[in-house]
């Protein structure tokens, strides 16, 4: 009873015409119309396709390319600090004193026919 009130309320209230296109051609929408296909040969071949873009996708995409995931080559970086041999205090202090070893006294400067004491 509500729904013709309200319509009869609208008639009364809306013109039948907007700028000379009626109201319900105006006002008009379109819906989905679902149907239901009963034929084994189109639903195998509906389910198989389906089943094979799922498989496509999972198997050879995403598993066998590694389509998830994003490479890039390495980035590395080195870093090096050498710092001089102290009398046990930072180095990076001023009241520091360093602790350098003679030349002589080091095996590793010692060529055998030089003059350095090195004793072993």
């Amino acid at each position: 009873i509500a729904l013709i009130m309200a319509s009869r309320c609208c008639r009364r209230c809306c013109p039948s015409t907007i700028c000379g296109v009626d109201v319900s051609d105006l006002f008009a929408y379109s819906t989905t119309k679902y149907i239901k296909i009963r034929d084994a040969r189109l639903g195998l071949l509906h389910y198989g396709l389906m089943f094979l873009i799922v498989v496509y996708i999972l198997v050879y995409q995403l598993i066998g390319k590694l389509g998830y995931l994003k490479f890039n080559d390495a980035q590395n970086t080195v870093r090096l600090t050498l710092q001089e041999p102290t009398q046990n205090c930072n180095p990076n202090d001023a009241d520091c004193k360093d602790s350098f070893s003679s030349l002589s006294s080091l095996p590793y400067c010692c060529a055998q026919n030089s003059s350095c004491s090195f004793n072993a």
